[in-house]
């Protein structure tokens, strides 16, 4: 069970390469992490951190493919989009990895697991630490189509199963 809660506005840096993958019907969806450091101002008038967050976020389709081309580990970034709370349950494992079953109705013992995530509208790089130059690319030079996105460059499915993640 999944459910939109609030619209979400991050501003702070890529932690590690956004994860490429496809759905088994060919959907790009991408995922990536924002680092988001709180900051607050003293008594002094100083900044100071109070915290970093680590927003997981999923881009789908357009924006799956221009973050795919685009935004790099470290980059400066600034992601419009909503979270989305889901739950869900899982087994509890043993250390071997298996099922801990419930001795009196020999069924495997779950527990609840929620998630929080930033479903993405938009993203793009924020200026204040870089300059960039927008280009717009028409379908002959590798756009897939709609609102001038880009297609994704990468290496793309190259057998065994895009479900599994290759």
């Amino acid at each position: 069970m999944s459910f939109d809660i609030a619209p979400a506005t991050l501003v702070g840096n890529v932690t590690k390469e956004p994860e490429i993958r496809y759905t088994p019907t060919g959907k790009i969806v991408v995922n990536f992490t924002v680092a988001v450091t709180r900051k607050k101002k003293d008594e002094t008038g100083q900044w100071v951190d109070k915290g970093t967050l680590f927003e997981s976020c999923t881009a789908w389709g357009l924006v799956a493919e221009a973050v795919a081309n685009n935004v790099k580990k470290g980059d400066p970034v600034i992601v419009l989009g909503r979270y989305e709370d889901s739950s869900y349950e899982a087994e509890i494992k043993d250390s071997q990895g298996n099922p801990v079953i419930d001795l009196e109705t020999r069924t495997p013992i779950t527990r609840r697991v929620s998630a929080r995530r930033v479903i993405v509208d938009n993203v793009g790089h924020d200026l204040r630490w870089g300059t960039a130059r927008f280009e717009r690319r028409s379908a002959s030079q590798g756009y897939s189509g709609g609102a001038g996105a880009p297609a994704y460059q990468g290496q793309g499915y190259q057998g065994g199963s895009p479900a599994a993640g290759w």
